[in-house]
């Protein structure tokens, strides 16, 4: 049994190394990665969608924010946020705008939205857990897309079966109707699409031959299926309220209607649907709005049926009924829900002529279908927040029988926040909630970016960039983190740090480290320019910070200091320290006399003045070619001299790297290519250097260059002998490297060197499966080639929102690389991820679990797939100890489902003929086993 475990050990620990190489680091905050927000205001356009009344009295709020579905958690004995749940209050964002939500039984809320993040439409579907999270176990990683026919797809509508199947309903255009037709989907409890339902879970249906489109959904007690929207009946013809009702398996019942559809018009002209409830007796009942083509007008809409989809003559005498609010206006009901007592309550919004705004608006009808006298004034109610546009989207009744309506109110700072009303059952306000019976509600965040990194001997991380305050403007902003990933609440007590120079907006570019611990930080602060107040000026700004986040008032006596190079734009975007404690700080000042930008230099003493040994009074700039240069980083040699990478516009329309080597009195450097400057063309098109490191008696470059294909931006990378500055012809391909990610738009933003000398370039990469942008993160070797020890390619993607994630820093400590930048979700925050190093270099195995077995610890399951890469189509090849039936998932980059299959080891599959070139990741489960590949198709 010792020997078991000891070679248990052994395999494992060899498994650890090849796997973390490259991978996140579960480690720094229990994933490999954590996001950090700093101004908390009311910046952004919400939109409360849905309420649920939970057991426990607390509210369960669906919203939306900049096309992300959001859940928020309120507790009613005080309606203030519940901050014990998520973050903050909040749950994980999820990329799905428009959202339909449905609770089911264990308290998970599964919701729907568009999912809109490559132009093509879809249905989204996504699961979070009571806590707050994705649930991972529920599509792909808590996310499901479904596409119907290749074109635009929009779901409405969300409705669990007591079987705990999912249905979505909504639209999809259909190549073979050439119209928008009801679409339906069914979901299995994880997510999958249920086969047993309609095409591969699929269903749609046409009216007319136009326009038809599904916006709500409600389930019989037989898990039927009824759906209400609008059909257009074609050119010259009217919209009409329409209903379908679905057997289970998705066909249409033919009892319902005719051949399972129905249509009704309600005023004569165009009338839509958008919510249905149906009662205990199970007639159906549906709200919306209708107008007539004789004035500008919409009223409420109700219309009722019986279970066989006919018109119930016993709802007000006809089976239909208007409200009109305001005597005129826009009105349409765009919930629904219906009391104990049967009485029948529709809320939405109610357009007023007199103040052109829209205010929520309720009507309550008894069970025959009359306005209920009872409720409001004359059976209706309308509530305004702040004299702006308020709508009614959402509705729900408590047990108590006080109403709750959700949805959102235009406010005072010229946006929308998401909106909560309750009211007493005869529909006056409830003045015990919120005081006077309204809430209005917001996502605190504001916007945030990292785009320094440094890591103290104490391996603390500190993470430096931009955050918005309350007025919108941006300050310098430092955030320091304990090694696992926590913040420092040593630092500043919060373990974070904002400063403000001049009212308007400051950013950080870069940080360094004193070796007394103290941080210095450099960017730029900008100011109105008098001239033209549309217009800005802009200097370069540094701050230093003592070891504990204050700010150090012995540098330049407050802490701060401004610098001016020509009285226009300068910006610093680059530090470093020499070895006698001075500062250097680069980037690019605009010259009043050449109207261009060349690289800006200044040099200052510890204590924040500048340095009048270095250059003119401190500064220095330089110019290439007569044309805009910018200066964007700066490494100090051994020797103390210091070079400048950038770009030059080189007259033809087009900029090269471009490197200035400066002499420690700041003049330029004549042993370096003769004059102090050299500039290398990769393709003849846009190149720019935003890295540089010395590499022993080299110096290597990284920025991103236009490919020779002359399609997208790749990395690029250049390496030059420090003696002279000519190009090193050993490394890369004649001194040039280049690497394409995912065939997109890849930007290198920052360099690191490990102490093998291998090259850490990371940036953004463009991923065409989200529509966005990931963290890139490539190693090479210390010659310039992609180092296929690391993730098996030399290169990692990392997509944290799933649509904007860029990473403009890198630092390396210990194992550990560090990368910091920004991830959208849904707003921009400042991400820190953590990737782990090891010293074994090689491919990565195709094994990821080697369970020890007692029998001689060979693995149960394996998993080959060859060629790899592959242009048109791999094999796939099990071998397992088990005879039971295996899973296979194979997953792009962006983690969407490419498609799964079930099979038995010894089995030889083919997969990925009609893959796009990328990234594509195989994982097979039997039983406890688990196995993964990861594969590139070129």
């Amino acid at each position: 049994m010792k020997k078991i475990y000891l070679c248990t050990i052994a395999l494992l620990t060899l498994f650890f190394a090849y796997s973390q190489d490259g991978a996140l680091d579960p480690a720094f905050a229990g994933k490999g990665w954590t996001t950090t927000e700093f101004t908390r205001g009311n910046f952004y356009y919400e939109s409360g969608r849905q309420v649920f009344l939970q057991t426990n009295g607390t509210y369960m709020v669906v919203f939306n924010i900049n096309g992300y579905t959001i859940l928020a958690r309120y507790l009613t004995k005080n309606n203030t946020l519940d901050i014990s749940y998520g973050t903050d209050g909040y749950s994980e964002p999820v990329h799905l705008e428009y959202a339909a939500a449905a609770q089911q039984t264990d308290g998970k809320i599964v919701v729907t939205g568009l999912y809109n993040v490559t132009g093509n439409l879809d249905f989204g579907l996504a699961r979070f857990n009571i806590d707050g999270s994705l649930d991972n176990s529920f599509g792909i990683n808590g996310l499901q897309t479904t596409d119907f026919y290749g074109d635009w797809d929009w779901p409405f509508a969300i409705a669990i079966q007591t079987s705990g199947t999912i249905i979505v309903a909504g639209q999809a255009y259909s190549t073979v109707s050439n119209s928008y037709d009801f679409a339906l989907a069914a979901y299995t409890t994880n997510g999958v699409p249920d086969a047993s339902f309609g095409t591969e879970g699929k269903q749609s249906t046409d009216f007319f031959g136009d326009m038809d489109l599904a916006s709500a959904i409600a389930i019989q007690i037989d898990d039927k299926i009824v759906l209400a929207g609008q059909a257009y009946g074609g050119e010259g013809t009217t919209i009409d309220f329409a209903l379908a009702r679905y057997n289970t398996d998705g066909s249409l019942d033919n009892n319902f209607g005719v051949n399972g559809k129905q249509t009704t018009d309600i005023l004569n002209y165009a009338d839509y649907a958008f919510a249905i409830a149906i009662q205990s007796d199970n007639k159906i009942v549906v709200a919306g709005q209708a107008s007539d083509n004789l004035s500008n007008n919409d009223d409420f809409a109700i219309a009722r049926y019986d279970t066989y989809g006919n018109l119930d003559p016993s709802f007000d005498g006809d089976g239909k009924q208007t409200t009109d609010f305001l005597n005129g206006g826009y009105d349409r009901a765009l919930s629904l829900a219906i009391q104990t007592d049967g009485k029948i309550i529709a809320a939405g919004q109610v357009g007023n002529n007199a103040t052109n705004n829209f205010d929520f608006g309720l009507a309550r009808y008894t069970t025959g279908g009359a306005l209920d006298a009872s409720f409001g004034t004359g059976g209706k109610q309308i509530t305004d927040f702040f004299g702006g546009q308020d709508y009614a989207l959402g509705l729900a009744i408590q047990s108590d029988g006080k109403i709750v309506a959700i949805g959102e109110a235009y406010n005072t700072n010229r946006n929308t926040d998401f909106a909560l009303v309750r009211y007493n059952t005869n529909g006056t306000l409830d003045n015990r909630f919120d005081r006077d019976g309204r809430l209005t509600g917001y996502y605190t965040a504001g916007v945030m970016y990292f785009t320094a990194l440094a890591i103290q001997n104490d391996g603390k991380i500190i993470a430096a960039g931009t955050a918005y305050n309350a007025n919108y403007n941006g300050d310098f902003a430092l955030a320091r983190y304990n090694t696992n990933g926590t913040l420092d609440k040593t630092f500043n007590r919060t373990g974070k740090q904002t400063t403000d120079f001049s009212g308007n907006d400051d950013y950080v570019r870069a940080i360094v480290i004193q070796p007394d611990g103290k941080i210095v930080a450099a960017g730029a602060s900008s100011m109105p320019k008098p001239s033209d107040p549309e217009s800005y000026l802009a200097d370069f700004a540094l701050a230093r910070y003592n070891s504990n986040g204050s700010i150090d008032n012995k540098f330049n006596r407050n802490g701060k200091q401004i610098t001016d190079f020509f009285g226009d734009i300068d910006e610093a975007y680059s530090i470093a320290l020499q070895s006698d404690g001075k500062i250097v700080v680069g980037g690019r000042a605009y010259t009043t006399n050449g109207n261009r930008f060349d690289f800006g230099l200044a040099r200052y003493n510890s204590n924040g003045s500048l340095d009048g040994t270095f250059g003119t009074a401190g500064k220095q700039t330089t110019d290439f070619t007569g044309y805009d240069d910018y200066a964007h980083a700066l490494a100090i040699q051994s020797d103390g001299k210091i070079v400048v990478a950038g770009m030059t516009y080189n007259n033809t329309s087009y900029y090269d790297f471009a490197l200035a080597r400066y002499t420690t009195n700041g003049s330029l450097d004549g042993d370096f290519d003769g004059d102090g400057r050299q500039t290398v063309d990769f393709f003849g098109n846009y190149d720019g250097a935003h890295a540089i490191a010395i590499q022993g008696d080299k110096i290597v470059v990284a920025g991103e260059v236009f490919n020779t294909n002359g399609t997208n931006y790749d990395f690029g990378l250049a390496r030059f002998n420090k003696t002279d500055g000519s190009l090193d012809v050993s490394f890369g391909d004649n001194g040039k490297q280049t690497t394409d990610f995912l065939l997109g738009e890849d930007y290198a933003s920052a360099m690191a060197l490990q102490s093998d000398n291998k090259i850490i370039v990371v940036g953004g990469v463009f991923n065409s499966e989200n529509g966005g942008y990931d963290f890139g993160v490539a190693r090479y070797t210390a010659d310039g080639l992609l180092d296929a020890g690391f993730d098996a390619d030399g290169k990692q993607t990392s997509a944290f929102s799933g649509g904007y994630d860029i990473a403009y820093a890198v630092a390396i400590h210990g194992n550990d690389i560090y990368v910091a930048g920004s991830t959208r979700g849904p707003v921009d925050k400042g991400l820190v991820a953590a990737y782990t190093t090891s010293t074994i270099a090689g491919a990565l195995p195709a094994i990821t679990s080697l369970p020890a077995r007692e029998n001689g610890l060979a693995p149960v399951l394996s998993v080959k797939a060859m060629p790899n890469p592959f242009t048109t189509s791999f094999t796939l090849l099990l071998h397992s100890a088990n005879n039971s039936p295996a899973t296979i998932s194979i997953t792009n980059a962006g983690g969407q489902l490419m498609e799964r299959k079930t099979s038995f080891a010894a089995n030889s599959l083919q997969f990925g003929a009609n893959y796009k070139p990328g990234i594509y990741y195989v994982e097979v489960v039997q039983g406890t086993e688990k196995a993964m590949v990861k594969l590139i198709k070129q």
